[in-house]
């Protein structure tokens, strides 16, 4: 086994793992953003995201790709290689660098979940928060029937008078 192709997918995964640590780093940003309700900061840290989002997707398809190469070159066979095998079927310190990169990869992917799973949480309070205030302000659950009647009485906390 050539320990070019194992260098190679060191490699690759580093980069990978830089770019998680990139989105780790937005989505810290996005919770701050999210408690301090910045619309504005918050469409520039969506739009950061979904230019990295859209280069893991490019990394992890090259990835797989060279993990089927590596794999067969060491004479591993079936669809579903894991890099543990990878690692396994490895020797030197190559190896040892796949193995410590392919953990930080996971680390810094588990620890992305977690945030991403409070800023889901606050972007479902931020959420309750604005149909609340909508729901007093009597802008929310108003409509019109077939005949063009409200379905409910519109309450307004506005002195519309001039």
């Amino acid at each position: 086994m050539s320990s070019i192709k194992l260098l190679d997918m060191a490699e690759l995964l580093e980069q990978q793992l830089e770019v998680y640590r990139r989105l780790l780093e937005l989505g810290r940003r996005k919770q701050r953003v999210l408690m301090d309700g910045n619309v504005d900061e918050l469409d520039a840290v969506v739009s950061a995201e979904a230019l990295l989002i859209e280069r893991a997707s490019e990394l992890e398809s090259m990835r797989l790709s060279m993990q089927e190469k590596v794999a067969a070159a060491l004479g591993l066979r079936g669809g579903d290689v894991t890099l543990a095998q990878l690692v396994e079927a490895s020797e030197g310190s190559e190896a040892e660098r796949l193995y410590r990169t392919g953990m930080a990869v996971r680390d810094v992917l588990h620890e992305l979940g977690r945030v991403n799973e409070l800023n889901a949480q606050l972007l479902k309070q931020s959420l309750a928060f604005v149909r609340y205030s909508l729901r007093v302000m009597g802008l929310e659950g108003g409509g019109y029937d077939r005949r063009g009647q409200p379905t409910s009485p519109v309450v307004s906390y506005v002195d519309q008078r001039a």
